[in-house]
Order: structure tokens, then sequence, then C-alpha cells
């Protein structure tokens, strides 16, 4: 194991949570989006940027994270992720493309959506 490797490990501390949209029966012929977990993992993570924008007449906070975790194959960046009771919404994944060992998720979140 590497050092970066080792390193990265140790920050890991934080439990999140992967969520898929699906289409459930709504027991009338019909369906509805759902939300479903697909995956718990460790992770860490770190925030990056914070912006405001106003909305229906109020100020919202929106913040990016990044989020490393170890590799997982099948998210894509039309799940969400739950991190502490938050929902954030995955913008891009990168693989490290050194080890294939590690994933980084730029995610974003903005309260009220």
């Amino acid at each position: 194991m590497s050092e970066k490797s080792s390193t990265l490990i140790g920050k890991m501390r934080h439990r999140i949570k992967f969520q898929s949209l699906t289409l459930a029966s709504d027991g009338q012929g019909g369906s509805v989006e759902t939300w479903v977990d697909f995956a718990e993992v460790w992770a860490h993570v770190k925030p990056t940027t914070g912006k405001e924008r106003i909305y229906a007449q109020r100020v919202e906070d929106i913040q990016d994270q990044t989020i490393i975790i170890r590799y997982l194959a099948g998210i894509n960046t039309t799940m969400r992720i739950i991190f502490e009771g938050r929902i954030l919404q995955i913008k891009d994944i990168t693989n490290d493309v050194e080890s294939k060992f590690w994933q980084s998720i730029t995610t974003s979140e903005t309260p009220g959506t």
C-alpha cells in the first residue's frame, strides 16, 4: 500500500449512502419515482466552494464538496449521495488513473431543492 493510500484511508471517517432513482408501482397501474439505496461506504468529505443565489426572493447557499471513496463500480451522475441527512447531487466522478483504487466525486448541495 502506498503512502498516499494510507494517508487517505485515515481521512475516510464519514459514512455516505448512494441512492439511485427508480420507478415503483403506485398500485393503480401507474408509477412513482423513488430513491433506493445503492451502497453505503466510508468516505473523505471535503468542502470545496460555496456560493449564494437568489431563488424565489430568498438567498440560498450552494455548497460544493469533493468526496473521495474507494473504487465502487456502478455509480454514476444520475445518483445522489446522502451525507449527515443532507442530499448531495453528483456532478462528476473521476477515477484515480494511477492506482484505479480511488474515486473522486464532485457534488453540489442546494438546500430546499
